[in-house]
C-alpha cells in the first residue's frame, strides 16, 4: 500500500502525533516503515530517524523516501544542502521512536490487509457493493460509485444514513433531480468526464471524485464528499484512488455495472423501433401493452422532455426514463435523437400529472411537449412530430411555460408551415386586398369590419358592437363588402380561407 507525504500526515494525526512539514516530495511513495540501522540504499520507506543521526541522512541513495525525524536538538546547520533533502522529510515533535514506529507497523500492516482483500473481492466477487463495504472502515467518509446516467451502483450505506447524504442526494437509488440539473448546468460539467486522475469539483458540496473508464470511454464516477481538512483530503483521495482502480478491474472482467440487468421490454422495443420508422403489426402492440396490463382503448400521448437551455447538450436519458417510470406508472420512456420520448396511458394518468410535470421539468431544467391523444400506433411518428413541434412553438410563443400541448398551438403550426415556402401577404384571400386599397381611397372601414364579422362567427349584432355601430349600420356595410368582393360568406371553403387569412396577416 503506497503513502503519499499528505496521506501519511493523515495517520500522523490519527495517531495524536505532532508534525511539522519540512520538506514535501510529490514523487516520494512509501509502503513500509523502518527504523534508520545505517543502511544507505532504501527506497519507498518511512525512515524514522532521531536527532543525532541526521547527518547520516545525507547518504541516502533514495529519493522516494519519507524521513521522520525525532526533533531531539537543534536543526541540523545547512540543512538545505543535505542530499535527504531530496526525500519527503517530517519533523516529529511528540512522542517516541519505539511508539511511532509500532504504530506505524499497525497502520501500513491494516492498510495492506485492505489492499489484498480488494484484491480478492475484484477477482471473486461479481458485486460493486463488496469493494465500497471493504473501504469503509478504512475512511470516515461515505463511498458512493455512479454510473454515467446518475445511477447508484453502491455506496457506504451505514455512512450515508448518519450524515443525512441519502436524505439529501438520493431519489429511488439514483442522484436526486435538483442534484442532477444543477450539475449538469454546471459550466464545463461535460468536460469533466475526461478527466484520468482524482479531481475535485463542487456544486452544493465539495466532492473528490475519480472517474471511472472502460476501453477508454467514461462508464461512471467513484466519489466521497471532501473535508475541510485538506491533509484528510489527500489521504482520501489516495483511498478513492485505490477503490476506483479495483472498480476498473471488475468492469473490465465484467463489462458492466450491472451484472443481471434486466433487458428492456417489448413496449419499449417497439416504441423505439416505431418512432425510427420501422412498421410494427398492430397484434404485437396488444402483445406489448398487455404485459403492463393496458390496452390500445386506453388512448394514449406522446411527451418529449428536451433540455430548458441550449448550453445544455444531452438530457441523460439513461437517468431520466427510471426516474419517469418510477414516479408516474402510467408512463414508459426511451431515448430517441437525444430526447427522452414518454408514451403516457391516458386512462391511468393521475390527476396530480400536470402539478408532478411542471415540479419535474423545472428542477430538472426540461422542457416538454405533448401530443394529441391517440390510439393509432401506426402514427406513432406524426404524434412524435406534435410534441416536438409543441416545444418549438411553445417555447417562442410561452417562454415562461415549461410544458406544452400541441392541441395549444394546431393553427400556429399550420400557419408556421403554410409560411414556409410563401409569404403572408402571398395567400391572403384576394378579397381582403380588394377591402384595403377600398379603405385607403375612401377613408371606410371595410376591412375591419368583415373582421368582426367573422370574429364574432358571423353575428350581426356582436359584430355592431365591436364596430360600436347600430345593427342596421353595420348590415349595410357587410352588404357593400359582399357587392365590392362578390364574396360567397355561406360557403364553408371562402370562410376557413378569410379566417386564416385574417390570422396570418395579423401575425406578420
Amino acid at each position: 500500500m503506497k503513502l503519499r507525504t499528505l496521506a501519511l500526515c493523515h495517520l500522523l494525526s490519527e495517531g495524536n502525533f505532532k508534525y511539522t512539514v519540512l520538506q514535501e516530495n510529490a514523487r516520494a511513495e512509501v509502503d513500509n516503515v523502518r527504523a534508520f540501522d545505517g543502511d544507505i540504499n532504501v527506497e519507498n520507506a518511512m525512515i524514522i530517524i532521531r536527532g543525532e543521526d541526521i547527518a547520516k541522512m545525507a547518504r541516502l541513495n533514495g529519493n522516494s523516501n519519507v524521513i521522520l525525524w525525532f526533533r531531539e536538538g537543534k536543526k541540523p546547520e545547512n540543512m538545505e544542502n543535505k542530499r535527504y533533502i531530496k526525500s519527503a522529510t517530517i519533523s516529529i515533535e511528540s512522542g517516541s521512536p519505539e511508539k511511532l514506529l509500532n504504530y506505524l507497523y499497525k497502520q501500513t500492516a491494516s492498510l495492506n490487509r485492505w489492499e489484498m482483500q480488494l484484491d480478492l473481492l475484484s477477482e471473486k466477487s461479481r458485486n460493486y457493493q463488496d469493494l465500497i463495504d471493504c473501504s469503509d472502515p478504512i475512511t470516515s467518509e461515505a463511498l458512493s460509485l455512479i454510473d454515467k446516467d446518475f445511477a447508484y451502483v453502491a455506496y457506504s450505506i451505514e455512512k450515508s444514513k448518519t450524515n443525512g447524504y441519502l436524505e439529501k442526494m438520493v431519489n429511488n437509488g439514483r442522484v436526486s433531480d435538483e442534484t442532477v440539473s444543477q450539475l449538469i448546468s454546471t459550466p464545463g460539467f461535460e468536460k469533466i468526464d475526461k478527466i484520468k486522475s482524482v479531481f475535485e469539483f463542487e456544486d452544493d458540496y465539495v466532492f473528490i471524485a475519480r472517474n471511472i473508464f472502460y476501453n477508454k470511454k467514461y462508464v461512471g464516477r467513484l466519489l466521497m464528499m471532501a473535508s475541510d481538512d485538506s491533509v484528510l483530503n489527500e489521504y482520501n483521495k489516495m483511498v478513492l484512488g485505490v477503490v476506483a482502480n479495483y472498480v476498473e478491474k471488475m468492469y473490465s472482467k465484467e463489462g458492466s455495472f450491472y451484472l443481471s440487468r434486466e433487458t428492456s421490454g417489448k413496449l419499449e422495443e417497439y416504441m423505439k423501433a416505431s418512432l425510427e420508422g420501422k412498421s410494427i403489426n398492430q397484434n404485437f402492440w396488444e402483445q406489448a401493452l398487455g404485459e403492463k396490463g393496458w390496452k390500445i382503448s386506453d388512448g394514449f400521448r406522446l411527451m418529449i422532455f428536451d433540455v430548458a437551455y441550449r448550453r445544455e447538450k444531452k438530457v441523460h436519458a439513461g437517468y431520466l426514463c427510471p426516474q419517469i417510470e418510477n414516479m408516474w406508472k402510467f408512463a414508459v420512456g426511451v431515448e430517441i435523437k437525444d430526447w427522452v420520448v414518454v408514451l403516457l396511458n391516458q386512462r391511468l394518468l393521475e390527476k396530480s400529472f400536470e402539478q408532478s410535470l411542471a415540479y419535474f421539468v423545472r428542477n430538472s431544467l426540461l422542457v416538454a411537449g405533448i401530443s394529441n391523444r391517440f390510439d393509432d400506433f401506426s402514427k406513432m411518428t406524426d404524434y412524435m412530430a406534435q410534441a416536438r413541434a409543441a416545444i418549438d412553438i411553445g417555447i417562442w410563443k410561452d417562454p415562461h411555460l415549461w410544458y406544452y400541448y400541441f392541441s395549444d398551438y394546431v393553427l400556429d403550426y399550420i400557419k408556421n408551415r403554410v409560411t414556409e415556402q410563401m409569404s403572408p401577404e402571398s395567400l391572403e384571400h384576394p378579397a381582403l386586398k380588394k377591402l384595403k386599397e377600398y379603405d385607403d381611397k375612401n377613408n371606410s372601414d371595410y376591412y375591419e369590419s368583415l373582421k368582426f364579422f367573422i370574429k364574432t362567427k358571423f353575428n350581426m349584432t356582436a359584430a355592431a358592437d365591436l364596430a360600436f355601430v347600430h345593427r342596421t349600420t353595420f348590415i349595410k356595410r357587410i352588404e357593400k363588402v359582399v357587392e365590392l368582393t362578390d364574396l360567397d360568406l355561406d360557403d364553408w371553403d371562402t370562410r376557413m380561407l378569410l379566417m386564416l387569412s385574417y390570422s396570418l396577416m395579423d401575425e406578420k
